[in-house]
């Protein structure tokens, strides 16, 4: 029985050309690198990923038509849900309405933010300083959120439908 998974890879006279491109960067700089397809489908992800790990890296990808924050050897990588949606036939594979990432750089600081189309709000949650899934524990979240209808004039949240409380 054969499968019918595709296995990209890097070729070798790619894999000298990055190593070579990268000793140019200065370590502690934001490196974005973008691809279609997620490395977790590479046939030479753990060198890929060996080299990019020396670097402030963040991978987006596509692909998969859903929005999904991994951990890839130590590296995010941020899998974008599409603009065209499942193919033009409704939201992405994992609900998210079509849309696009937003990516911004600011010194070393590095945001992006997942925007639905015809969106007026919208609320990003995600853990600070770690990759999903949380499997126990206490873990600071981060909200990013977004209003296409001037500022946000206050936020609150709750727990469970517990009472709302401000975020000062």
């Amino acid at each position: 029985v054969s499968s019918s998974v595709e296995v990209f890879s890097i070729t070798g006279s790619q894999l000298e050309w990055l190593q070579k491109d990268l000793s140019y960067r200065a370590k502690n700089s934001p490196l974005l690198v973008f691809c279609h397809e997620a490395t977790s489908s590479w046939r030479s992800q753990n060198t890929v990923l060996s080299l990019l790990k020396e670097y402030k890296t963040k991978i987006f990808a596509g692909h998969a038509h859903q929005d999904l924050l991994m951990d890839s050897q130590g590296i995010p990588e941020q899998v974008t849900a599409a603009l065209s949606g499942e193919w033009g036939h409704g939201d992405n594979l994992d609900g998210s309405k079509p849309g696009y990432r937003v990516v911004s750089v600011t010194g070393s600081v590095l945001d992006d933010f997942y925007k639905e189309i015809d969106s007026t709000q919208q609320i990003e949650i995600s853990p600070a300083g770690a990759t999903w899934p949380i499997i126990s524990g206490q873990v600071e979240l981060v909200a990013k959120v977004f209003t296409g209808s001037g500022t946000v004039s206050g936020v609150t949240y709750s727990v469970d439908n517990a009472t709302a409380v401000a975020v000062s």
